[in-house]
């Protein structure tokens, strides 16, 4: 154990002496600084100690406004009140007030457990202290790092908000330039040939709304029973966009009449089904 530095409040040389034998016949290495005066007891606070020792009656001074100073200057020194004085209530007073212990001079064989004792609880404080000063750091860092997370999830957010609008915008100018165009769009599945997606001019340009116009393309792609009566297995292929003109320029050339000189059987020849080869 390191040499405790312990502050003496004592008037009687003889008593002080006997301290520092007993605690010294305990193994209980100490540098004591003895006071004996309210002046000389202010002016040792300046110092740093491990424990404070003090009479409860001195003449111009007294125990109670030595614990009083010593609570002020060094709050987690421990305070022990050595008397032959000090009554049980008294003692029991001070001990609320924030002294450590109380041992009487009649019974000075309890100092060096009493010292002990003192300077565990102390010890133990300290850590106690130190364990939540660390406690309330961490919990302060978590909270910063909370606040810090929060703000920069509101500005991903804000970002993403400010994205889905400009998306909006281009969907809701894209759909405006198709609704005025004068060629129709659809999009197909390739089974089935189901349109996924009728462009909404078909309205002005047809007379049909945009799922009128799905549901007879639908239709129309179901009664083709050439292809869809094969049965050889084909692989999945994307869907496709088509997309039709109206406008004059756009318009395949009419076919010419057959000559009449062409065989009946050239004209009413069937078509051969593109999908066998």
């Amino acid at each position: 154990m390191p040499t405790l530095r312990i502050l003496h409040l004592e008037d009687d040389p003889a008593d002080a002496a006997l301290v520092a034998a007993l605690l010294a016949d305990e193994g209980l290495a100490c540098a004591i600084t003895r006071t004996a005066t309210r002046e000389q007891f202010v002016a040792a606070l300046d110092g740093e100690y491990d424990l404070v020792l003090a009479d409860f009656a001195i003449p111009g001074f007294d125990g109670i406004s030595a614990q009083r100073l010593a609570l002020e200057r060094h709050p987690d020194v421990p305070f022990v009140f050595v008397s032959g004085t000090m009554g049980e209530e008294v003692a029991i007073e001070r001990l609320k007030a924030g002294a450590t212990d109380y041992v009487l001079k009649q019974r000075l064989q309890r100092l060096p457990s009493a010292v002990r004792r003192a300077l565990d609880e102390a010890r133990d404080r300290r850590e106690r202290h130190r364990a939540e000063n660390e406690v309330r750091l961490l919990n302060a860092e978590l909270e910063q790092r909370v606040v810090d997370r929060t703000a920069q999830l509101a500005a991903v957010n804000q970002d993403l908000h400010a994205r889905e609008v400009e998306l909006q915008d281009a969907k809701a100018f894209l759909e405006q330039l198709i609704a005025s165009s004068p060629s129709m769009i659809f999009r197909f599945e390739p089974d089935g040939l189901k349109a996924t997606y009728v462009s909404p001019n078909v309205g002005w340009l047809l007379g049909y709304t945009a799922t009128a116009a799905g549901a007879r393309t639908a239709g129309t792609a179901g009664s083709s029973t050439c292809c869809a009566s094969s049965t050889t297995p084909t692989r999945a292929r994307p869907a496709y966009w088509a997309t039709r003109s109206t406008s004059r320029s756009a318009r395949p050339p009419r076919r010419r009449r057959a000559s009449r000189n062409s065989s009946p059987n050239a004209r009413t020849a069937p078509r051969a089904c593109s999908c066998r080869g």
